[in-house]
């Protein structure tokens, strides 16, 4: 998941990248015009309430700034030099979007099969242990052989280790 989530994020920076660069762009015409009528018709409630939406918000309001920048005559020196750069970063975050949403699918899809199969194992372990206390009734040690005993704090390292003699040992001399 990091990947997608990770492109994501990217793919969003770029837009609101765009964005910004729009509206300077749109500050820009405003000044050499004496106003700010191009910024207002583009980004009617701010820069910030285009920016600050994330994932398919963002898309929707890139979207919907997309449609202003076709309907506003004013805003055509804008358009003619971003729109480009807008509907590749509008596509690049849809797709990278759709990616994410794919991965969590898929991820979702994984879990539930892991799951799965967990119950599986521990009803099939549950049967085969109470078959062999059925063979075996009253012969715990016997019970035992048939399972490894497993504990938390054994480590990976202890098993690589030799193993210790059995028999007497005799002391160094010096």
């Amino acid at each position: 998941m990091s990947e997608p989530r990770t492109l994501a994020r990217f793919a969003e920076s770029a837009l609101e990248v765009v964005l910004r660069d729009i509206a300077s762009k749109a500050h820009d015409v405003d000044r050499k015009a004496g106003g700010d009528l191009v910024f207002k018709v583009l980004f009617p409630h701010g820069l910030d309430a285009e920016v600050r939406p994330r994932g398919a918000g963002q898309v929707t309001a890139a979207i919907a700034l997309r449609g202003r920048l076709d309907l506003q005559p004013a805003a055509a020196a804008v358009k003619a030099v971003f729109l480009k750069d807008l509907d590749m970063s509008l596509a690049a975050l849809g797709a990278a979007l759709e990616s994410r949403r794919m991965a969590e699918q898929a991820l979702g899809l994984a879990r539930a099969a892991e799951d799965g199969a967990r119950e599986t194992f521990v009803a099939s372990y549950d049967s085969n242990a109470g078959a062999i206390r059925q063979m075996f009734p009253r012969n715990r040690v016997r019970q035992d052989l048939y399972f490894d005993t497993i504990r938390a704090e054994q480590s990976a390292s202890e098993d690589s280790q030799e193993p210790e003699p059995t028999g007497p040992s005799e002391p160094k001399k010096p």
